[in-house]
């Protein structure tokens, strides 16, 4: 009876974690993962931390700004937008990305209803209404 190969595995092997090909939950379409940005680009995008005063529709509307600035090379908006957003997001809200599932994002509305439902707050935005109003 020939030996399974598991068999020899220590039981520390298999406590390690097996990392994905391609761990990012935002699956690329060839045109996007073949869009060139440079790094000037990279330094022309906005931030978002995930930080309670930050305004994630503000951080979007800023994004589309810098992005619809980028020269498209054949494709459209769509595929830039994909590509660089995951740049722009840092710590507690990078946390988030990478918690979700690999190729679970395959449009830029998904990527985007997503980072909304995450951190827009309608309750914060009422209130906001509200002291406008007084």
């Amino acid at each position: 009876m020939a030996a399974n190969n598991d068999d020899n595995r220590a039981l520390e092997d298999y406590a390690q974690p097996i990392i994905p090909d391609s761990p990012s939950c935002i699956l690329l379409s060839i045109e996007a993962r073949n869009y060139d940005l440079k790094s000037s680009h990279f330094h022309m995008l906005p931030s978002f931390y995930g930080l309670p005063n930050e305004d994630p529709l503000a951080h979007i509307k800023e994004f589309y700004n810098v992005v619809s600035g980028l020269p498209l090379q054949g494709v459209s908006e769509a595929n830039p937008r994909m590509r660089a957003f995951p740049y722009t997001l840092k710590d507690k809200a990078k946390g988030w990305l990478m918690t979700l599932a690999p190729g679970s994002l395959t449009t830029w509305e998904a990527v985007a209803k997503k980072f909304l439902e995450k951190f827009f707050s309608t309750r914060r935005q009422l209130l906001e209404r509200a002291n406008l109003q007084l």
